[in-house]
């Protein structure tokens, strides 16, 4: 309890206690506003501090199991710990893993004989969490050579080998998602990826929004009433435009602002929708 409150000093408000009675004992939680403390339940946490508390209490744990099979490998896996969190629990729980993988501490994990299986859909975790970053070292070796890295594409694991191969911004991420979803013809879901990507695209290149869509004012309101329709279905416009027609659309945008070798750059011969 000590050492995960000492990682949460400063992310969070509050810190845990613990309560023993003659029956039994209980974990509180702590918090000091101005000079007044109150007590409350660990239950009444959000989810997100309730995982990553789960993640620190997880970590600690991992120094008792070498007592235990100090000759034994371990497998250590980690199914999506980014869900829930806001982006300071994100850091932390970032810098948390790359403590785990450098070794630091070898009785929760030893380089030389564990291992480590890390399973994400958050880009911003996956583009920041891996060793060894994207240099290569004094004998000419990456990540990729040290590390496995896949991404799980139409139910299939494909190894990425390079950074050519890689995804390097939650940008390229949001081309790759648009052309899986192509494939399985989930046009509402495409309208969404294409609405992200476009929205990102004039923000980073400073274009009005206006200026964007001229002459394709149409596709405004398609790309930004239609994405939400998951939400709303009575708001959404019908559309009857296939998956090769949205895509169609989506590659003439670009084309009408001047930016089609930055579509066809984005837009891999493996993306091309099966008929």
């Amino acid at each position: 309890m000590k050492n995960i409150n000492k990682r949460l000093q400063g992310v969070v408000p509050w810190q845990l206690t613990y309560t023993e009675n003659e029956e039994t004992g209980y974990y509180q939680v702590s918090q000091t506003v101005g000079k007044k403390s109150t007590l409350r339940g660990v239950k009444e946490l959000s989810t997100g501090e309730k995982n990553v508390i789960a993640l620190l209490y997880f970590l600690e744990k991992l120094g008792e199991t070498t007592i235990q099979t100090s000759t034994s490998p371990k497998l250590i896996i980690f199914d999506d710990p980014m869900n829930s969190n806001d982006s300071d629990m994100q850091y932390l729980i970032i810098t948390e893993m790359q403590k785990l993988y450098q070794g630091k501490q070898r009785e929760r994990f030893d380089h030389q004989k564990d291992f480590i299986v890390i399973m994400t859909h958050n880009i911003h975790f996956y583009l920041n969490v891996p060793p060894y970053g994207a240099f290569e070292d004094k004998n000419g070796k990456t990540k990729y050579d040290k590390s496995d890295f896949y991404h799980l594409r139409q139910g299939s694991f494909v190894q990425i080998t390079d950074a050519k191969r890689d995804m390097q911004t939650n940008y390229d991420a949001l081309w790759i998602e648009l052309g899986d979803l192509a494939k399985h013809g989930y046009t509402n879901s495409m309208l969404n990826s294409m609405r992200r990507i476009i929205e990102t695209y004039i923000e980073f290149t400073g274009i009005k929004q206006d200026e964007f869509y001229r002459n394709n004012e149409q596709y405004l309101k398609l790309f930004n009433v239609n994405s939400h329709s998951a939400i709303d279905e009575f708001s959404a416009q019908s559309f009857t435009e296939s998956a090769d027609e949205l895509v169609s659309i989506f590659h003439r945008i670009f084309a009408d602002n001047h930016a089609e070798a930055h579509f066809t750059a984005h837009w891999k011969n493996d993306n091309a929708v099966k008929h």
